[in-house]
C-alpha cells in the first residue's frame, strides 16, 4: 500500500528515486491528507535525511457506487527538481486510499 498514491501518478523513476524513509513519510502524508484534511488545504511531507519533499492537497470529495473518493494534486521534490501530478484516489474498506485513475 505504501507506493498505492505515487506509483499510479507519477513518473516510475521518481519513485523509484525515494527511500523507504522517504515512501513513509509520503504514504503517512497522503493517506492522512485524503481521510482528514479539507479541501484545498495543502499537506506537506519531508525527509531531513536527504531534503526530499512533497506535497498533497486534496480536492472535490465525491460518492462513487457508496465509496467515498477525492480528486488531488501532488508534487514531489527530488534532486532539486519540482515533478507535479494529480488524479483520483478512493477509499477502500480497509480505510487506504487507492488511485482509480
Amino acid at each position: 500500500a505504501t507506493g498505492t498514491l505515487l506509483g499510479a501518478t507519477l513518473n516510475h523513476s521518481i519513485g523509484a528515486s525515494l527511500d523507504k524513509a522517504d515512501m513513509k513519510y509520503y504514504h503517512q502524508t497522503s493517506q492522512n491528507a485524503l481521510e482528514n484534511t479539507p479541501t484545498e488545504k495543502v499537506s506537506s511531507w519531508s525527509n531531513p535525511d536527504n531534503g526530499h519533499s512533497g506535497t498533497i492537497t486534496p480536492k472535490n470529495l465525491y460518492q462513487k457506487d457508496d465509496t467515498h473518493c477525492r480528486e488531488y494534486n501532488q508534487t514531489i521534490n527530488v534532486g532539486g527538481k519540482e515533478h507535479q501530478a494529480s488524479g483520483k484516489a478512493c477509499r477502500q474498506p480497509d480505510r487506504i486510499w487507492k488511485i482509480m485513475e
